[in-house]
């Protein structure tokens, strides 16, 4: 199976479902990465008082044990969630009782939407985050765009009649006696029968 088509900018279509990622987003995936490790290994060299160049060496991608990694300096001690939560009332200099409170942001009206849609609903749903996850996002989307096709033409009469603006966001209909299939490989394999 492939695809072809006509784009405007080296990114149209991509990733694309069929034919994978072009060099322009390759580069430019790889490029974040690096933005992303700079930064981060900048903040633990300033964090742990330490060269940038003796970071670089020890990061690198690794995990490290516990007792390594506060033999190299990476961690001043053990501890959990509450040793956590009494340090930082120490540093923060907080008297008296404390206790963790956790923020989340209500998930969009666009990301319940998704939810609704993959089946998802008990789980909290969450909007794409950066331009992977847009990526990721528009991909689900055309796969679910191409089942709902399929379902489509497989479940309706030779004669059909669709709003090609509306269709794309109302969800596919289960085929008449056959249940309803969860995931996009259920629905498939539901088809091919």
């Amino acid at each position: 199976m492939n695809a072809d088509g006509i784009a405007t900018t080296p990114l149209s279509g991509q990733p694309d479902i069929f034919g994978g990622v072009n060099d322009e987003f390759n580069a430019l995936a790889q490029a974040s990465v690096e933005d992303i490790y700079t930064c981060f290994t900048g903040l633990v060299a300033k964090s742990r008082k330490q060269p940038i160049e003796k970071i670089r060496t020890i990061a690198e991608g690794r995990v490290w044990a516990g007792g390594t990694a506060r033999q190299i300096g990476l961690i001043d001690q053990f501890g959990g969630l509450p040793d956590a939560l009494a340090a930082a009332a120490k540093l923060a200099k907080v008297e008296g009782d404390f206790h963790a409170k956790y923020f989340e942001d209500e998930p969009s009206e666009f990301s319940k939407m998704l939810a609704s849609w993959s089946g998802a609903e008990e789980e909290t749903a969450q909007g794409p985050r950066g331009w992977f996850g847009i990526a990721a996002m528009n991909r689900q989307l055309a796969e679910r765009r191409l089942l709902q096709d399929l379902s489509m033409m497989t479940a309706a009469g030779s004669i059909q009649a669709a709003c090609l603006d509306c269709r794309a966001y109302l969800p596919a209909a289960p085929r008449p006696g056959r249940g309803e299939a969860k995931g996009w490989l259920a629905t498939l394999a539901m088809l091919l029968k």
